[in-house]
């Protein structure tokens, strides 16, 4: 839509800036901060010039967050995250997570 390109921008900003609020929640249990940060950006966007702004348009997004030798993935849309890796002296990719299509 229209304004794709400035709705993406937003949760740009938006998704660390309320990460970094909850730093503290996230590193104690980041599947939930995750999950709810996503939730609430979405409602921000949804909302943001009383509905207009995100009129026939969104965004899609991964987020990737590691502590550790563990890491966490949070999706919206159609995105996928995909982690490249070596073995046997191939590259080989493993998907991070699972897309999330309106028709599925």
């Amino acid at each position: 839509g229209r304004n794709g390109e400035k709705v993406s921008e937003f949760c740009v900003k938006a998704i660390p800036a309320a990460l970094q609020e909850v730093g503290a929640e996230l590193r104690a249990d980041p599947p939930a901060v995750l999950h709810q940060t996503v939730i609430e950006v979405d409602k921000k966007v949804l909302k943001k010039d009383g509905g207009s702004f995100a009129n026939m348009c969104g965004t899609t997004s991964t987020i990737v967050y590691v502590q550790g030798s563990t890491c966490w993935v949070a999706c919206s849309g159609d995105s996928r995250a995909v982690m490249g890796y070596v073995e046997r002296g191939s590259v080989k990719a493993r998907d991070l997570s699972v897309d999330m299509k309106p028709d599925a």
